[in-house]
């Protein structure tokens, strides 16, 4: 066994982060079916809005079913004005002193940035974690 803790191991192993009264929750399959549904900022090219980053934490700082049950409520953020969850989200927003913001914004990329360490790359190499092959 490797003595250096692997990718996978530290995706595994982190736990959320709390920061001025929000917690960041790892990304979990749930979250990152979510993520994925709202095309998040986390997985894709181009610009950011204010509100991308606003919807993404939300969605990570709460249960996953309270997130779908928005989802299913009121359309997808990026595809419908008005969006339940978008709502939610910019409500929820206006109760974080926006001094916290930059370290939330880092937790969630962080966060992300495990899940990418350790996620299928898509080519024939078989590596399922790091460059070593210790997964």
């Amino acid at each position: 066994m490797p003595k250096q803790p692997t990718r996978a191991s530290a995706a595994l192993l982190a736990g959320d982060t709390a920061i001025g009264g929000v917690t960041v929750r790892e990304i979990t399959l749930a979250t990152l079916a979510i993520l994925e549904e709202i095309d998040s900022y986390l997985f894709r090219d181009g610009a950011v809005r204010p509100i991308d980053r606003i919807v993404t934490l939300f969605v990570l700082a709460h249960p996953a079913a309270v997130s779908l049950a928005l989802l299913r409520k009121g359309g997808v953020p990026s595809a419908s004005e008005g969006s339940a969850l978008e709502a939610a989200a910019w409500a929820w927003s206006e109760t974080i002193a926006p001094r916290h913001w930059p370290a939330l914004n880092a937790a969630v990329v962080a966060a992300a940035r495990r899940v990418m360490d350790v996620a299928p790359s898509g080519d024939d190499s078989g590596d399922p974690g790091d460059d070593a092959g210790n997964g």
